[in-house]
């Protein structure tokens, strides 16, 4: 059952000094502005532009911002919708705490595209980049099938086009978390990004923005 923002735990409801705003992209659902009506350290309540409907128990990536400050990659789940004090119908969104190398999945969308893969340390340690192709990506990780498998913490330089100009090149440093053979043919291996710079964050999030909304 919603509950009143002004009733909410952790001293949800209080007045904030600053307009503060919301960009989300919910899996499944799609791409949409908010105002933020309350916040503390593990819990958002934001209040869409206009009605959103299925997003309660979805993974959203999330970007925060006051004024012409904002912060992107934000990883949250939307547990349940909340009432504001002026009637308007909020969401409730949870932040997701950065899972590492567990293997647990953060917004990963469906994604193809080339991925070129320079191993840098590790056993295989090559100036040769090996090619694969991927079948999922989150701002946090990508999900490559490959020819040949990787070790595990092996750390390599991905490069690979997104969305929404696929003309758009983003490298990143990743390291193995898994990899597994997959059924169809090679391996499927799980990237987790260690180094993305500014740019590159941006452009990922713009690509998952794009990949949600079926670009």
């Amino acid at each position: 059952m919603p509950w009143g923002v002004g009733d909410a735990p952790n001293g949800l409801g209080s007045e904030l000094t600053e307009r503060a705003w919301a960009r989300l992209t919910v899996g499944g659902v799609g791409a949409f502005r908010a105002e933020v009506v309350d916040f503390d350290t593990r819990r958002i309540v934001v209040a869409p532009e206009h009605p959103v409907a299925g997003a309660v128990g979805r993974e959203a990536l999330v970007t925060l911002g006051v004024g012409a400050q904002h912060a992107s990659g934000i990883v949250a789940v939307v547990r349940s919708t909340a009432t504001a004090h002026d009637g308007r119908a909020c969401l409730v969104l949870e932040l997701v705490a950065d899972s590492g190398t567990d293997g647990r999945p953060q917004q990963d969308l469906p994604f193809a595209a080339k991925v070129d893969i320079l191993v840098v340390s590790g056993r295989l340690h090559s100036d040769q980049p090996l090619r694969g192709v991927a079948v999922e990506l989150s701002t946090r990780e990508i999900v490559v099938r490959t020819e040949r498998d990787l070790p595990m913490r092996t750390a390599a330089l991905l490069r690979f086009a997104v969305p929404p100009n696929r003309g758009t090149t983003v490298q990143v440093r990743g390291k193995v978390a898994w990899c597994r053979p997959d059924p169809e043919a090679g391996f499927v291996q799980r990237f987790v990004f260690e180094r993305v710079s500014g740019s590159a964050s941006q452009q990922l999030v713009a690509a998952m923005r794009a990949l949600a909304e079926g670009a």
